[in-house]
C-alpha cells in the first residue's frame, strides 16, 4: 500500500492490484478474478464466468461471486458499506468490489468494479477496460446507492 500526497491531502493506493480488462459481460468474474490474483491465486476470468455466469441476466450475481471465491478457500462476504467504510477497508490494503449501476434514468446497467485507492476528490478503480481509473465520489455514490451500495470482500480465510 502507498501513501501520496495530493494537494497536501492524504490518498491511499494499494500497490499490486492486477488489471484485467473484462470481455462482454464479465466485469463480475474478472473483478473476483482480479482481487483473488492479488490475494495470490492464479485463476483467469474464464475459469470464474463458468462457475458464475448466469445465462439470463447475461451477468452474475454478486452471491454468486461470493461462493466462487469461498469454493477457493478464501473469506467472503456480502456486505452494504458506505464511503466511510469503502474507505476504511481500501485503507487497510483490501481491495473492494461495488456493484454499481452505469444505467440512466429507468435503464439499468448493473456493472462490478474493482476499489483499491481513494484520492480527496474520489476512489480509484479498476473499471471495464479502464485501468485505475478515478471516480468522484459524488459519481461513485450516485451509481453504487442506485445497487444497495453492495460490495464483496474477499480475504484470505485466516485473517
Amino acid at each position: 500500500m502507498k501513501e501520496q500526497r495530493t494537494d497536501a491531502r492524504p490518498a491511499v493506493v494499494i500497490q499490486g492490484v492486477p488489471f484485467l480488462p473484462q470481455e462482454d459481460d464479465t466485469c463480475g468474474p474478472s473483478s473476483l478474478a482480479t482481487v483473488l490474483r492479488f490475494l495470490g491465486q492464479d485463476v483467469s476470468t474464464a475459469e470464474i464466468l463458468r462457475e458464475t455466469r448466469t445465462e439470463g441476466l447475461k451477468g452474475t450475481l454478486i452471491t454468486d461471486l461470493a461462493d466462487a471465491a469461498r469454493r477457493r478457500g478464501f473469506a467472503a462476504e456480502v456486505a452494504d458499506l458506505d464511503l466511510s467504510r469503502l474507505r476504511e477497508r481500501i485503507t487497510v490494503g483490501v481491495p473492494v468490489i461495488l456493484l454499481v449501476d452505469l444505467g440512466a434514468w429507468v435503464w439499468s446497467r448493473p456493472h462490478y468494479l474493482v476499489a483499491f485507492g481513494w484520492i480527496p476528490e474520489g476512489v480509484v478503480a479498476h473499471s471495464g477496460r479502464e485501468q485505475g481509473k478515478e471516480i468522484p465520489f459524488s459519481t461513485l455514490d450516485a451509481q453504487w446507492a442506485k445497487m444497495g451500495r453492495l460490495a464483496l470482500v474477499v480475504r484470505r480465510a485466516d485473517r
